[in-house]
Order: C-alpha cells, then structure tokens, then sequence
C-alpha cells in the first residue's frame, strides 16, 4: 500500500470513529450533547477523502433545505479545512453536473449517425 493510500484509509478510518459516536452523542441528555462538535469535523473528513459522502450530502442537502441553510451557515464559521470540505457538498455542483450530463446526451442524440 502506498503512503497516500495509507494516509486516505486513517483518514476514512478517523472520520467514521468521529461520526459514528457523534450521532449518538446528539441524541443524549445535556452533559453528553456535543456531539455536534465530533459529526461536523467527521463529515468534513469523510467528504474530504470519499466521493461517495460527498455525493450523499450532496443529495440530503438538495432534498432538505433545512439541512442545506444550516451547512451553509456552519461552512463560515468553522476552521478552514472543515469549510472547504462543507463547500464542495454544495448542491450547485450538483445541480451542474446533472445540467451537463443531460446536455451531453442531448447532444449525442442530435448528431449524425456516421
């Protein structure tokens, strides 16, 4: 294994063991209800390091505007690698990869046939 493929799987490894005890973290009493500040920093790792959590926030943050107006407000106020890595789960990218997806089949369908 390579010392990038290396760093990428403790990275994966840390985000999981940040969200993962941060849900259940949310859902208790007082005292143990921080665990806001374990769920951001493991959701910015994971969308840092896999595409496949990028997508799904990307998605949660199109369909729940809540979520998407929260996470926006969050992306300013907190360090700057947890920001950057909020900011690329925006749904505007989204929204443009489906525009040219469709633009692209659009195009293949109205060319000639050769």
């Amino acid at each position: 294994m390579t010392r990038h493929g290396a760093t990428r799987l403790a990275m994966l490894a840390l985000g999981w063991a940040l969200l993962l005890p941060g849900l259940i973290f949310v859902v208790l009493p007082p005292p143990f209800a921080f665990g806001i500040f374990m769920v951001l920093p493991g959701i910015a790792i994971l969308v840092a390091y896999s595409k496949t959590m990028r997508r799904l926030v990307q998605r949660v943050r199109a369909r729940h505007t809540t979520v998407d107006v929260a996470l926006g407000a969050v992306e300013t106020r907190v360090p700057g690698w947890i920001g950057r890595s909020l900011k690329r789960t925006r749904t505007r990218a989204l929204v443009d990869a489906v525009r040219r997806k469709r633009n692209a089949k659009v195009e293949s369908d109205l060319s000639w046939p050769t």
